[in-house]
């Protein structure tokens, strides 16, 4: 039997996780020391961002708040979620980041399935993210992913509720994001699935 490749990758991201030791927040609090780290926000978003797995888990543990923000309002875990970094997403949930935050006007589901990180929206998903939250202009995750034309990502989100009929405050539906891009094939996938 083969698996999709986000399972393999989701997989080997868990036991990796799995197999880092529970640092205390003195060991975790000494280990940036050494490597003259800050533990603060700023030291957390930077380390997201480059994908620094080991330092953004010694921060969590050393009690850096896992929904930090920029100073534009991007969370940790939108940037990670943004950026493709499955190992970051899983620490900032383990350590209770809000997956349906949206500081920035975006949810982290809705710019994984943008950037079509079928993985981490598996991941999101399966945290309890709400498939239906809409942002200002009433886009959905569904609809990211229609726009960009990410066919697993559509059918993941609508396997797990996501709701077809949800209109944008223009009146756009997720179909019509699909059809106006060219994929038409994922259109129809769409608009059928809205019949049932």
């Amino acid at each position: 039997m083969k698996f999709p490749n986000w399972i393999i990758i989701y997989i080997t991201t868990v036991l990796a996780i799995a197999s880092c030791a529970e640092l205390s927040p003195d060991e975790a609090r000494e280990k940036l020391e050494d490597e003259n780290i800050p533990v603060n926000e700023d030291a957390l978003i930077a380390n997201v961002q480059t994908n620094d797995t080991e330092i953004v888990e010694w921060l969590l543990a050393a009690g850096v708040d896992p929904n930090s923000e920029d100073g534009r309002g991007v969370s940790a875990l939108i940037w990670a979620a943004d950026l493709g970094y499955p190992q970051i997403v899983e620490l900032l949930i383990e350590y209770d980041a809000r997956v349906d935050s949206r500081e920035s006007g975006v949810s982290p589901l809705m710019i994984a399935a943008m950037e079509g990180h079928e993985q981490i929206v598996q991941m999101l998903i399966e945290a309890g993210a709400s498939v239906n939250l809409q942002n200002q202009d009433g886009m959905t995750a569904l609809m990211s992913a229609a726009f960009n034309g990410h066919e697993n990502i559509v059918k993941l989100l609508l396997e797990n509720g996501a709701d077809p009929h949800l209109e944008m405050s223009s009146g756009i539906r997720a179909h019509q994001l699909a059809s106006d891009r060219g994929y038409d094939e994922l259109a129809t996938y769409i608009r059928n699935q809205a019949e049932r």
